[in-house]
């Protein structure tokens, strides 16, 4: 299907959005917590992103409480876009990426989702290979193999984190924490019984035991250029210790999540993507 013929200048670049008859294929989520340097350029690369690839969409802005500009910069610019399917969520206190992350699940209406951060780490290449997958799985999951201009001593704990992982879980996923595409009511299903640090392993997992088909996709992402990272602070190592702990009880049966009921119905985007190869991964 085409889109149609409304045009929206972004920066240089003609927007074209379908009119929505039915729920869009997409929902974009956007991380903010003081991005003001990033925030207004992730929207923007995001919005380029979809409407190049064809489907239907929608973005959420989910501001986390912010201290800096990032709130008025985001409003600003939907108020100069009014027309464009982006909405932004300003969160009364600081709450945490994940907590953000399941109420964009809960409050958004595309088919699937896909929770992106707000520094603008992503650029259009590793938005169309994420997104030409859809339709191909239920989970599409990014295989970081670097972070362009990460510290080695940031590459040498994700590799560690992943190593652990998989070793006390029995699975075989190359990344865990990449931000994948999943269908929006599957993440929207355990919002509340998933939090902490390491949300996105856990629930990967969770879907991928109660039977979601994934593929993998090779990717280079870069790091963070401007803002802080939150990742190493003492409060996540705590988190991640008691996350492995959990993986243990669960490999021997001493610890189950419990499983909410999962919808099974059969669906196919309203558009296609043009597809980059083959899966890169399988249900193990």
């Amino acid at each position: 299907r085409q889109a149609s013929a409304l045009p929206h200048r972004l920066g240089s670049r003609g927007l074209h959005v379908q009119p929505l008859s039915q729920p869009p294929d997409i929902t974009i989520g956007i991380a903010c917590y003081n991005e003001e340097d990033g925030i207004v350029p992730s929207i923007e690369t995001a919005a380029d992103a979809l409407t190049r690839s064809g489907f239907t969409w929608e973005i959420l802005v989910m501001d986390d409480g912010s201290r800096d500009r990032s709130p008025q910069l985001v409003a600003g610019w939907i108020a100069a876009h009014p027309d464009l399917p982006v909405r932004h969520h300003v969160a009364d206190a600081n709450r945490g990426l994940e907590w953000n992350v399941f109420r964009a699940a809960s409050i958004g209406a595309g088919r699937y989702f896909w929770m992106v951060a707000g520094d603008n780490v992503l650029g259009l290449e590793i938005y169309a290979e994420m997104l030409a997958r859809i339709g191909e799985a239920d989970i599409i999951i990014p295989w970081v193999l670097s972070y362009r201009g990460r510290k080695i001593h940031r590459r040498v704990i994700s590799r560690l984190y992943v190593g652990i992982v998989n070793s006390l879980s029995g699975f075989r996923i190359h990344y865990y924490n990449g931000s994948s595409i999943y269908r929006r009511r599957d993440i929207a299903a355990y919002a509340g019984l998933i939090s902490g640090f390491s949300y996105s392993a856990e629930l990967l997992m969770e879907l991928i035991r109660r039977g979601r088909s994934y593929v993998e996709v090779r990717v280079v992402f870069n790091d963070r250029v401007s803002g802080k990272s939150h990742a190493l602070k003492v409060k996540n190592f705590v988190a991640v210790g008691k996350f492995f702990a959990r993986l243990l009880a669960r490999r021997f049966g001493l610890a189950r999540l419990p499983s909410p009921p999962l919808d099974e119905s059969s669906w196919r985007p309203t558009a296609l993507a043009t597809g980059l190869g083959k899966p890169e991964g399988r249900r193990p």
